[in-house]
């Protein structure tokens, strides 16, 4: 069992988030509780309490780097990209964002699945990391129908989100294929919603 003074405030804290990661790939959300992390790095439950406020401080935690990761795949893939124009850079952003969803399962799904209570734990710092991710899209939308104004610009981007974050968790839910007799490729229909969307934004504009 660890003792208090073998690790800092901040290594111990990262020792939890580290060790949540973990159970949460291997094991799944169902199985992250304090009791199992507390378990997996030799602290008492108390211990875990110095360093989150609560679960949802965890998540919120956990749920920001896999934000952060998310970005970082969409910039990497974009860069290979560099002279991309805005549609297809648009068409990688859905793709790149399908890709991250399969690859890091878990991860994605714990975004969703954890409802916060405690609101006053939802910080500018979180919702900072979800606007960086509406920016890249944004900021393609306005160069693909400039005369977008603010507002229109801000609905398109979030309904774009929407409608790629609609295909892929029913997707990956095994959700698409029920009542039909073939099975869907995520990418192809990622790409024909995109598509089918961004023809309309250009020809309204």
């Amino acid at each position: 069992m660890g003792r208090r003074n073998d690790h800092s405030r901040d290594e111990l804290k990262e020792m939890v988030i580290v060790a949540a990661e973990k159970i949460l790939v291997e094991e799944g959300y169902g199985k992250l509780t304090t009791r199992r992390i507390a378990k997996e790095i030799g602290y008492t439950v108390g211990s875990l309490y110095m360093v989150i406020k609560n679960v949802d401080d965890l998540m919120l935690l956990l749920n920001a780097r896999t934000l952060q990761l998310l970005l970082e795949k969409i910039e990497v893939d974009l860069a290979k990209g560099a002279h991309l124009k805005a549609y297809d850079a648009l068409m990688q952003t859905a793709l790149s964002y399908v890709d991250f969803a399969f690859v890091h399962k878990e991860k994605w799904q714990a975004i969703f699945m954890h409802r916060v209570t405690d609101s006053e734990l939802l910080t500018e710092e979180y919702f900072n990391h979800i606007r960086n991710l509406f920016r890249v899209i944004g900021h393609q939308l306005s160069l693909l129908a400039p005369k977008l104004n603010k507002e229109e610009l801000e609905l398109l981007t979030r309904g774009l989100w929407g409608a790629v974050h609609g295909v892929t968790i029913l997707s990956l839910d095994q959700k698409f294929s029920i009542g039909s007799p073939m099975e869907y490729d995520t990418k192809r229909v990622v790409e024909g919603v995109v598509s089918n969307a961004l023809y309309g934004i250009q020809n309204r504009s």
